[in-house]
């Protein structure tokens, strides 16, 4: 480990450490590459807390937001949908429109969808989606290193052990 990485480095060092005495069987990492996988396994979480984790201060906002939101559309909502029912459902209808071809359907559909948009709203600026492909793509050089230290046979045979 070259001089001046953190302390982080070297806890994540030991855990993967951990892993790599399980997978391979031995008691401790044995070369250099290997010792390189598990050091740069750690930067993947690294670059999600550096990049993604400052988007984090916008979740009192956006909580706030979807909070406002859901009770302004939720009102608006009830509001229009009183008087839907009023109109089509319990005959109310002054103007003796038909339903048929009426765009108070496409209206109801559109306020649907409009609530709908702000109680899916995230806490978070980004999602799942988001942290997979930052983390794919900081593994993605590790790939070769890592073909060098262990066979595809192993790596496919932990992968399958680890899932099921």
């Amino acid at each position: 480990m070259k001089h001046g990485q953190g302390v982080a480095d070297w806890r994540w060092c030991g855990r993967f450490a951990e892993w790599n005495a399980s997978f391979t069987g031995h008691g401790s990492v044995g070369c250099d590459a290997c010792q390189e996988i598990l050091l740069r396994s750690t930067t993947p979480i690294f670059w999600i807390l550096v990049l993604l984790g400052p988007l984090a201060m916008f979740t009192r906002h956006l909580w706030r937001a979807n909070r406002e939101g859901q009770r302004e559309y939720g009102l608006l909502a009830s509001r229009y949908l009183a008087e839907f029912r009023k109109k089509w459902t319990l005959g109310v209808n002054p103007n003796g429109e038909e339903l048929l071809g009426s765009s108070d359907i496409q209206s109801l559909a559109d306020m649907a969808n409009s609530y709908d948009v702000v109680r899916r709203m995230r806490l978070v600026p980004f999602g799942l989606r988001e942290i997979s492909i930052l983390a794919a793509v900081t593994l993605a050089p590790l790939l070769p290193l890592t073909l060098t230290a262990y066979s595809l046979d192993q790596i496919v045979d932990h992968a399958l052990r680890m899932m099921f």
